[in-house]
This record gives structure tokens, sequence and C-alpha cells, in this order.
């Protein structure tokens, strides 16, 4: 099972809306790279974490409520899930993302696919040929 979750760093004051199975270990991987992007005195907190079923669609969902307020300031895998809106309008989006995922849900962003094994949205250029043929016949089997 996997955790949308909600970040925050000392850099500057943007929040992170992210996905994974182990949020602690993920806080740890994000805040090695700020601290050598921005030095060692920047710190990732996780503020709050859900078990959810269906992480990656609320997560995408979440993330386009909120492409206005995208803001990447630093470089690698997770950088471009930062924004800058208040805590309030974040918890308020990730409600509404809740709420309409389902009924409502958002395209597949341009050069992602979805993995529905295991629900992941994964960048292709992350992938190989390979890997992408075996989800889109998987994908295919499960229709």
């Amino acid at each position: 099972m996997n955790y949308l979750y909600v970040m925050d760093t000392n850099v500057k004051p943007r929040f992170k809306i992210g996905v994974s199975n182990n949020p602690k270990r993920r806080r740890r991987e994000i805040e090695r790279t700020i601290q050598a992007q921005h030095g060692k005195d920047k710190t990732v907190s996780v503020l709050w974490q859900k078990e959810i079923e269906d992480a990656y669609d609320v997560e995408l969902q979440t993330h386009f409520y909120l492409k206005p307020f995208n803001d990447q300031f630093y470089t690698t895998n997770g950088s471009t899930e930062w924004f800058n809106a208040s805590l309030k309008k974040i918890y308020s989006t990730i409600g509404s993302a809740l709420r309409w995922y389902k009924q409502k849900p958002v395209a597949l962003p341009k050069g992602m696919i979805r993995d529905n094994i295991n629900g992941r949205i994964i960048k292709k250029a992350y992938l190989t040929k390979d890997q992408i043929n075996k989800i889109e016949e998987n994908n295919n089997v499960n229709i």
C-alpha cells in the first residue's frame, strides 16, 4: 500500500506532495538531495501522510489542480512536486482530488504511462523500451 504525503522544507516556504510506500525513507532521500544543492542546514519534514489505495491517481489529480503553484527549486527525481501555496490550500486541494479523481479523472500528462498492476504513473523517459512494452502488454490484459 502507498502513502500520499505532504512535506515541507526550510529552504523555501514550499510543500511537496508525493507518493511513497515509505514516507520516512523518502524524506531522507529528498533531504540529502536538497542538502547537496542548498547546504547541510536544510531540512525536510513530513507534515502529513495517509495510506490511500489509489495514491498515484490522487497525487496526479492534486498536482493537476495545483499546477499554477508549481515551484521547482532543485533538480532530480521529485523536484517538480513542490508547490508555493498555503498549507490550507494544499490540504483542501487534496480533499478535492480525493473527491473527484474517480468521477472526473485528469488525463495522464504527455510522456507518462500508467502501470495497472501497481497503479504507478511513470515517466516513459525513465523506462527502457522493453519495460514500456511489458507495461502496455499487462495493461491490455487487465482491460
